[in-house]
């Protein structure tokens, strides 16, 4: 552990040790590829991905945020109705610095001591892999933050119908019909709830994903089959809220959009290409039953 030290981790793996009254200091490298790099001042944490700045935890902007709450959906013909109440929310300010492996530091993040969650941060093959092997079991609902700034732009998130840049909106994660109307304060999609509970919204869509990119180069992956809502409403960090611990986080940063999404799909998979028959003739969408739908397609043919 470091305590009450000054710790100058270099490339050539030397150390200086200084001791610092009153609070630590250290900096350094997990692992030794792509450039991820980690400060630690008294109670403030930064970690940057090839020079970005990615995570920035301080006493006014915690990294983590822990609660508690009750959640309660209710479905009707694919739309759902998802009432989440939080009781407590607790900022986790202080954090404590490990490092486990070369290529994993291992942080304990708190509140004077107490409601203590570890995460782990781990270098793979340049990307940054967040854990949480010691989740507190007392809380069912987390908030994380990651850094960002004003001119920031950022996609993705899945099939999204209404904004193709998502900061200043929250979008909840969840498979639900696409519903009527995109405003829920327009005429159509107010009578299209009162009457048949079908009323959309600008984020409802049948193909979420926790994963966006950023115009600052990195991409983020969240592993988490939970309710979660991503908040891009801020102009100093990204905030995204969960029901329950994730599996895991992935961060990675590229050196250009084209090298960006070469990472993106070597991780989530690639697209394979289309077969031939797919560019002769129509395809049609019809419904309304077997029998109506042989008929269209004799009468098309």
């Amino acid at each position: 552990m470091l305590n009450c030290v000054r710790t100058f981790f270099t490339y050539t793996m030397l150390f200086v040790l200084m001791p610092v009254s009153g609070s630590l200091y250290g900096s350094g490298l997990i692992g030794q590829t792509e450039g991820i790099q980690y400060e630690k001042r008294g109670n403030n944490l930064k970690l940057y991905i090839k020079d970005k700045l990615i995570i920035n935890h301080n006493v006014d902007n915690p990294f983590i945020t822990v609660g508690s709450g009750s959640g309660n959906l209710e479905m009707y013909r694919g739309n759902f109705d998802i009432d989440d109440k939080v009781i407590q929310k607790i900022p986790l300010s202080d954090c404590t610095v490990n490092r486990k492996t070369q290529n994993t530091l291992s942080v304990t993040f708190s509140n004077g001591g107490k409601n203590k969650v570890s995460a782990e941060f781990t270098e793979d093959n340049g990307r940054l892999i967040i854990t949480f092997p010691k989740g507190n079991n007392n809380f069912n609902r987390i908030w994380m933050k990651f850094a960002a700034d004003e001119e920031e732009k950022v996609f993705g998130l899945g099939e999204q119908f209404t904004y193709f840049n998502l900061r200043g909106h929250k979008f909840p994660i969840w498979t639900s019909e696409q519903g009527v109307g995109r405003n829920k304060n327009t005429y159509i999609t107010r009578m299209a709830d009162k009457y048949d509970k079908a009323g959309g919204d600008y984020y409802s869509t049948y193909f979420p994903e926790p994963t966006f990119m950023s115009t600052g180069k990195y991409y983020l992956h969240v592993d988490n089959s939970g309710y979660m809502v991503f908040d891009f409403t801020d102009k100093n960090y990204h905030e995204i809220y969960m029901w329950n611990y994730p599996d895991r986080l992935i961060i990675q940063a590229g050196n250009s959009y084209i090298d960006l999404l070469e990472k993106l799909t070597s991780q989530l998979g690639r697209q394979p290409e289309l077969p031939d028959w797919i560019y002769n003739g129509i395809i049609l969408g019809v419904q309304g039953g077997t029998e109506k739908i042989l008929s269209k397609l004799n009468n098309a043919l």
